[in-house]
């Protein structure tokens, strides 16, 4: 005969399932079976001690319907989740059942030599059910440069853009307190000079402090920060920018007449 037992973990009784007397541990009740049910006078168990009927019970869950048998032990549940949670306090270590195998089969235990295992265990340990990762989408874009894949197109393109971009980037030097000449659609002269106070973290933008000509032959170095500026706006790195005061800046007059026809030809392009 298959085990009597419902064990329903916690503070609960465990249950007689032949006369449905509670007891308080599993060792009452497996004595209770064997002096009881199992003995030659089936009379009722002397040396147990029931639980009083009106004390706290199973929760009901699994009552009338079937029992899942430990496979390690005389316990038995009446849910797969129940049972798995008793084997792996009870019996750590031990295989737990599978939702395609319950309520009886167990997964195969997996070896060091194949040629030990059945041909069953074997290719329920290669099956896809088995093997095959299903919380994660494909990563089916993949990147030229290195490989690495990834599940959509925009993903891919940070990737190149953060990885790849900035290695190959002819414009990597730039960085804090470089003086950089870049197109602006706001400007009338069609660019303006700034300063790089920090580069983001992308590689591609920068953050800048914005110079204004003073009508002479310096250039103030004002408060308006532009944080949206990218090396794609970049037409000239300027070398020769000096301080001669307080917020002002001189430019070498060769480098200004280089700076006028390289902005010229980048506009007109």
């Amino acid at each position: 005969a298959g085990p009597m037992i419902l064990n329903v973990g916690g503070n609960s009784p465990h249950k007689c399932q032949k006369c449905a007397a509670p007891f308080l541990s599993l060792k009452q009740l497996a004595v209770h079976i064997e002096q009881a049910h199992q003995g030659a006078g089936g009379g009722a168990a002397k040396s147990s001690s029931p639980v009083d009927p009106n004390s706290r019970m199973s929760d009901g869950e699994g009552s009338g319907g079937t029992l899942i048998d430990c496979p390690h032990c005389i316990s038995a549940y009446p849910t797969r989740n129940k049972l798995n949670i008793h084997i792996r306090k009870t019996h750590p270590g031990k295989a737990m059942l599978r939702a395609d195998n319950s309520p009886v089969k167990i997964l195969p235990k997996p070896s060091d030599n194949d040629d030990e295992m059945d041909p069953y265990s074997r290719n329920l340990l290669l099956s896809n059910s088995f093997t095959k990762k299903t919380k994660y989408k494909e990563k089916q874009y993949k990147c030229p440069q290195c490989g690495k894949g990834y599940v959509n197109i925009q993903r891919l393109r940070t990737h190149i853009e953060t990885r790849h971009a900035r290695a190959i980037d002819p414009l990597k030097t730039v960085g804090p307190n470089t003086d950089i000449v870049v197109r602006s659609k706001t400007s009338r002269t069609g660019y303006d000079i700034h300063k790089v106070l920090g580069v983001y973290m992308s590689g591609l933008r920068l953050k800048c402090a914005k110079f204004e000509f003073d009508g002479t032959d310096t250039w103030r170095l004002t408060d308006t920060i532009d944080k949206d500026i990218t090396k794609r706006d970049i037409i000239l790195i300027l070398n020769t920018m000096r301080r001669c005061g307080e917020r002002r800046y001189r430019m070498d007059p060769n480098e200004y007449i280089t700076m006028l026809k390289t902005v010229n030809q980048a506009l007109t392009a």
